[in-house]
Parts: C-alpha cells; structure tokens; sequence
C-alpha cells in the first residue's frame, strides 16, 4: 500500500496523471488558476508532458518524481504541472516547438520550465536524477539572481516560435537533450520520428507550375532515396511505421506501377510483420523498433499505429492479392477488440481504449518475452524446435537480459524445409506453439491499459474496419464499423453546442469534457466518408458535412490555413499550425482531403465550390515544401494525385455486394470515391434485383456514359488514369 499521501493529482480523470498522484511533487493539472498563483508568486513553472505506456515516462518518475529529495527541490523552485500530451496535445506541440528549438531534438518525458507568463526558458526530455537535481538547483538561482537574464531569453524564444509557427512544425529526432536559459547537455532519452523543418508559405501563383503530374513523380523519387532497401521503411534507426507514407507509395503504384517502389513497399510490408514489432502471439503492432531492422520492441502497443497499419495492410491485400496480408488485418483487428475495447453502460454501444502500457512487472516487454526455461516448461521438444526454428528461440535469449522475443525468424518454406515437414505439419504446429505462449501471458501481470477512448484515434479504426470490409470483404467489420461511428456520434458530439468532444473516460464522472481539436473534427468526418461508401447511407455523409463546416468555422475563419485549437482560445501561449504529416497525418491535410472529397460527392452548390477553392489554396501554399521534402508531406501528396487527376469516382445506382466493392476499390488509389444516387432509396432497398446496376465512371465532375459491368468500368478507370 502507498504510504505517500496523495497531491493534486488524485482527482485527475486522466490515467497518466493518475500514475502520478502519489509522488511527493506537488503536482497539479494545468489550468488558468495555476498561472495566476505562478505570477503572483513570481515562480517559474515545470510543464512535465507525458502518457501513460511512455517507458521513459516511467524511468524519470521512479528515479526523480518519486524521490522526496527531487521532490522538495522541485516543489521549493518550481510550481508543478503534469500534462497529459493526449489530451491535451495543444500544450504538447506547443512545448515541443520550444524544446526542439532549443535542443534540435525532442521525445517524451518532456520537461519544459517555463516563466509564469508561459514562456519557456529551458527544456528537455528525460534527465538522469543527478542532472535533473542540478537543472532544478540552477534554474532556481539564475531565476533568483538573474531574472533580467531569463526573461530577455525567454522573449527571444518566444519570437522563435512564433516564427515556426508561422513558417512550420518540426519534430525532434534521435535521443533527447536538454538546453535553455542555463547550459544543457544531452541526455539519453526517447525517440521521437521526425526531423527539424519548415514549411515555408508561398504564393499561390509560385506553386500553380508544380501542379502537375511530374512534380509527383519528383517527390516520389525524392522519397525513393530515403527508403531502406535492406530492412523496408525509411533509411533511419530506430524504424517507425509510417502508414500514411505507405500508402502514398501504394497510390503512386496505382497510377503508374514502378518496379523499385513495388519492390520497396512490398519489402517494408513483410519486414515490419516479421519482426519483433510485430506479435505473432496476441496481435497488433508495438510503437516502434529500437534497431534498424524492426527486431527489438518498444512494446507499447497504441490504438493510432494499429488502425492505420490494418487499412495499409488490407489496401495491400487487395492489391497484391497476398493472404499473409489480409491475415495480418484480422489478426490486428482481433487483438484490438480482445485487449483494447471498451463496452460502454446499459448496452448503449463501444469505443476503444488508447493503448497498453510497454512495461509490467517492472520490466519493458515483460508481458510478451520468455526465458529459454519458460519455454521448456511450456513446450514439447518437438514444439521448442520448431519455435527455436520458426521463432529464433535461442537458449541464452535472442534478446537482453537473457529473454527470447517471439518473431518470425525465417519463413514458412525455410521451416518446412529444415525440419523436414509438410505445410498441414507446420500450421498444426505453429497454432499450438502460439496457443501455449498466448495462455501462459495470459497468466502474468498485464501491462496497465490506458482506458480512455480519444476521437481521432477511435475515428482512425473507424476508417480502418471500412478497409478491412472494402479490401478484404470482412461483413463483420461493416457491421463494427457502423456501431463504432453511431457511439462516437451519440457520445462525443453535442449537437445543441455543436461540439465534438476529444475524450471518453468510462471512469469520469463526466465520461466527457475536454473540447476537440481540428484532428477530432476532420478525422471523424473523413472515418464518415469511409463509413457512407460501404452502406450507402446518406447519414454519414450528412455527419461528415456537418463537422466540416463547423470545423470550417471554429479553426479556418476566411477560409486561412486551419489552426489546431479553435481560433477563440486565447488560455495558451499561441495557436499551433499542424501542417507537416507524421505517423498521424497532419490535420490540416486531412482536413483539405474532407473538403476536396465532398465537393466531389455533395451536389453542386456555392458551398462545395468553395470547398474545393480552399483545398487547392491550401495544397498550393504547401505544395513547394511537400514536393521538396515528401516524407514530412505524403498526405498533401496524395491529395495533389487526386487533384491533379482529376478526381476518379464510381457513381452507382445499387450498393454493391462485397466482391463487387473490392473490384471496384482494389486497383486504384485510396482517395477514389464511390457514391450512390439516390442514396436514401437505396438503403431501403440495398438488394433490389429488379433495378439493373449502372455504374458511371466521374472524374473533374464529368461522367461517362453508365456501364452495368462493374470490370468494365474499371476498365474505362484504368485506361483514364493511365492517359492523364
């Protein structure tokens, strides 16, 4: 039991929070009230941003946040504030910006002091115990004796970001550092995927002569020379899936296939499920891999990765036509229901929780490894041959610490044929091997779950059960998908106030509270287009529209370049632009997809004219950085394919059968839209024989003559892809 009494904190609905309601730092959650006591006290103020399956996190807590000596230090020079980054992500990129800015790199813990006027004056991510105390004891004094000093710096910074603010977002890369108003040095620290770089605002005039097909190509070809042509994915170490980028790649193979990035795409799909970021046992896919070859977990396991790896997994089946793929998306899709689903009160529908934690026991991965004697006491010796084969259990472990992490070692050809055994053999096999180690997890502590569901998150599975029905025919995900997006209308967004909210905490009182932010908004309503194209529902387009106008409304006033935060928020330091794609695509890019997709769907009006205006403004004033640097750009990439094309949608009269649906999908890009007439008529009546099926093919608002042959409309498809 805890003897520590408990500060702030305890009341805290957040889970991260909650981890840290028994430290002895006088921890409190952010609000204006805090920042008034911090400028009548003249105190500087600690911003410590986390979540709560961040190892690092975790580190710094035990080894700082938990010592009464740090804690009194801390609680006599600072006042304390513990974030929570996934509700609160506005204070995260704020405070990331001015870390990076300070540090060239940045990562979670991350530890920002700042004036009581928000203006940071040193930062950095997790810090050993000896030089935290000695960053406290410093700031403390320079703050104390030099106040001149801290206050000049801090303005200066505050100018720098600002001006990132206007000409960018950059994400810290490799390990984490730590400078500001006193010297820094660098510490080790968590990785986050990305790198320093801006997006500059050009004049829309200037970018009109890269719209055009070969500016693509130039960015695919840029992107081609950052791949890793040894182990998939981007030339970098530790390797982040990067789904969004994945794709891009599959569209670019969609338009025109291309033998390289065939190869590299296909090479970076097996890599990443052979590895050990993969879980052949339970599922789903860990945060990252902290080699260069996909091998060694970071074992957190989040909702975000996983949703968007099931709708490249599944694209990838339908394109390649590759079993292994399609069972990578049911495997994905049955971990996140088994682990991660949230049964709500009274039978009124599910939501899904954010992530599970990378530690148990004390110990990352502990959850998910095994010792070489475990195995022996679990398995025949016909099974542990086949899993020191098949798996690379090695007797003094294939990992640290003497443990064995569960991966695919070799293939299932390369098993048959050492072991001399059929492919009946091996799959008998294999499922028991995995039966055994998944019921002897099932034994052990299982890592802390972070419960809260959060919209965009939810909505990126949303999207996903759609793949996973369009691209490899699951029924039962269209049946999901429907009851997953009617529970996130029904309980995240309040239609008098005409606010979605970010958070669903089952154990808060108020189960509901903290506002969207634009990525809610438009990845919600982007889920809904996804969601109208499998039932022909016209509802969910009505729901799409609606959260794009009021997201119109609340972040992109005249139709300008949307911030982060609603424009009336003043509490915070300034308003963020989320330009730059990252394992999330960017909201603004996705926001400028909604638009430009349901100009194409909705009828013609003054309205989704304009719609349309304010996407190509918008892809124009980025389009010179994206094609300059298309890693950090892939989702305005794909919308200047779409745009550049013109357009490619299946106007139909019926809703198709499964099969049909995945033909008509299967072989183009993910931006191509199929769309019903008389879309109410026909979800009374989904299966009505008697009425023939037309199907026009539509691009730049025009249609060809209808065809009741769904390959033949395809065929007019491909042959205008191939011509424009």
């Amino acid at each position: 039991m805890n003897q520590q009494p408990p500060n702030s904190l305890i009341h805290s609905a957040s889970p991260y929070l909650q981890q840290h309601a028994y430290n002895p730092v006088d921890w409190v959650e952010w609000n204006d009230e805090v920042w008034e006591r911090a400028k009548r006290e003249n105190k500087l103020v600690l911003v410590s941003v986390g979540y709560s399956t961040c190892h690092w996190c975790h580190v710094m807590a035990h080894e700082s946040f938990e010592s009464n000596e740090v804690a009194e230090l801390m609680n006599h020079h600072f006042i304390n504030i513990k974030v929570d980054r996934e509700e609160r992500p506005d204070v995260d990129m704020i405070y990331m910006d001015a870390c990076q800015l300070m540090t060239g790199r940045g990562g979670w813990p991350l530890n920002v002091v700042c004036m009581p006027n928000q203006q940071p004056i040193y930062a950095g991510t997790y810090f050993p115990k000896d030089r935290w105390i000695s960053v406290v004891e410093q700031l403390g004094l320079v703050w104390k004796n030099e106040p001149e000093k801290v206050m000049d710096y801090g303005a200066k910074m505050l100018a720098q970001m600002q001006k990132m603010n206007v000409h960018g977002t950059g994400d810290g890369a490799s390990d984490a550092g730590a400078s500001g108003a006193v010297d820094g040095t660098a510490d080790e620290g968590n990785a986050r995927e990305g790198t320093a770089h801006a997006v500059n605002a050009r004049e829309t005039s200037a970018a009109e002569g890269l719209f055009q097909r070969q500016s693509l190509v130039e960015a695919y070809e840029r992107l081609l020379e950052e791949l890793d042509y040894e182990n998939g994915g981007m030339n970098r170490t530790p390797k982040f899936p990067l789904p969004g980028l994945f794709e891009f790649l599959l569209n670019m193979q969609l338009v025109g296939e291309d033998p390289q990035g065939k190869d590299a795409l296909h090479l970076t799909l097996l890599k990443m499920s052979h590895g050990g970021i993969y879980d052949v046992v339970r599922g789903g896919f860990c945060r990252y891999s902290t080699d260069g070859r996909w091998f060694a977990p970071h074992f957190e396991k989040m909702l975000y990765d996983n949703a968007q790896l099931i709708s490249l997994y599944a694209r990838a089946y339908a394109w390649s036509g590759a079993d292994y793929y399609k069972e990578i998306v049911e495997s994905c899709i049955s971990f996140i229901d088994r682990e991660l689903r949230i049964n709500l009160d009274n039978g009124s529908g599910h939501l899904i929780g954010s992530a599970l934690d990378a530690d148990s026991e004390g110990i990352e991965g502990r959850y998910y490894v095994f010792t070489w004697q475990e195995l022996t006491e679990l398995l025949t010796e016909e099974e542990l041959e086949f899993g020191r084969v098949y798996y690379g259990f090695e007797e003094g472990g294939n990992w640290e610490h003497g443990f064995n992490i569960v991966y695919q070692a070799k293939a299932p050809l390369e098993v048959l044929d050492i072991l001399g055994i059929d492919a009946g053999t091996f799959q008998g096999r294999r499922l028991l091997v995995n039966q055994k180690l998944h019921a002897a997890q099932g034994q052990r502590a299982r890592p802390s779950f972070d419960y809260k569901s959060i919209t965009t998150w939810n909505s990126l599975y949303l999207k996903s059960l759609c793949s996973a029905y369009t691209y490899c025919g699951m029924q039962n995900c269209a049946d999901a998908a429907q009851e997953l997006g009617e529970t996130l209308w029904n309980q995240l967004y309040h239609s008098p106030t005409q606010t979605l909210l970010r958070i669903y905490n089952p154990k808060a009182a108020s189960k509901s509270s903290i506002p969207g932010f634009l990525e809610d908004y438009v990845f919600l309503a982007d889920a809904y287009i996804h969601v109208y194209q499998i039932t022909a529902d016209s509802l969910w387009l009505n729901r799409a529209e609606t959260l794009i106008d009021i997201a119109l409304q609340k972040f992109a006033p005249q139709g300008k370049l949307p911030f982060f935060m609603p424009v009336d928020q003043t509490q915070l330091l300034l308003n963020k632009l989320e330009i730059t794609d990252d394992v999330i695509p960017s909201s603004a890019a996705t926001f400028a997809h909604c638009l430009y997709q349901l100009s194409a769907i909705l009828p013609p009006t003054s309205k989704t004219l304009q719609y349309s205006k304010i996407a190509r403004s918008w892809l124009l004033q980025i389009l010179p950085n994206a094609v300059q640097q298309p890693a950090w750009h892939f989702q305005w990439l794909s919308l200047a394919q779409n745009m550049i094309w013109g357009g490619l949608m299946f106007k139909t009269n019926q809703q198709p059968n499964p099969e049909t649906l995945q033909l008509l999908k299967a072989k183009f890009p993910d931006w191509t839209l199929l769309h019903f007439e008389n879309a109410s008529i026909i979800n009374e009546n989904p299966t009505n024989s008697e009425c023939p099926t037309n199907i026009s093919v539509c691009t730049a608002q025009i249609c060809m003559p209808p065809v009741s042959d769904p390959h033949q409309a395809i065929e007019l498809a491909a042959d205008y892809l191939l011509i424009n």
